[in-house]
């Protein structure tokens, strides 16, 4: 019995052809990836007397400083529930970037500070306890 050389052609073209489709298929799929961008992290400060009680309309300012990139300031009012939230994208690049901010408080003779590590896609919740 002879072979037929054009079946030997026939699988070969074949396997190559599978070959470049799954490569093909591969690498489309690998160029969409599953990656998103992050969302925006958010810091939400609760602030509190010396005894524990909620303080509404406390001054609170998120601070990074820097070697004049990336620099923070924001000042934001507690409301009634003595809350304050912020939610931070670096202001240069616009993206949901990590950051550690020093936070302080102030109402009337009352003062105090702590620090917070906003995390993006995520909801970090601190207490800012205020003194004499």
């Amino acid at each position: 019995m002879k072979k037929n050389p054009y079946i030997y052609i026939y699988y070969t073209l074949m396997i190559r052809t599978l070959t470049a489709v799954f490569l093909s298929l591969g690498l489309a799929f690998s160029s969409t990836g599953c990656y998103e961008e992050p969302a925006p992290g958010t810091v939400v400060v609760t602030v509190l007397d010396a005894q524990g009680f909620k303080v509404s309309e406390a001054e609170v300012r998120f601070i990074q400083t820097g070697n004049g990139a990336g620099i923070i300031d924001v000042t934001k009012y507690s409301n009634a529930a003595g809350e304050v939230s912020y939610t931070h994208t670096d202001p240069i690049s616009d993206l949901p970037l990590e950051v550690v901010l020093n936070v302080s408080g102030k109402k009337a003779d009352l003062v105090g500070q702590t620090v917070v590590r906003v995390i993006p896609g995520e909801t970090t919740r601190e207490i800012l306890q205020l003194y004499n």
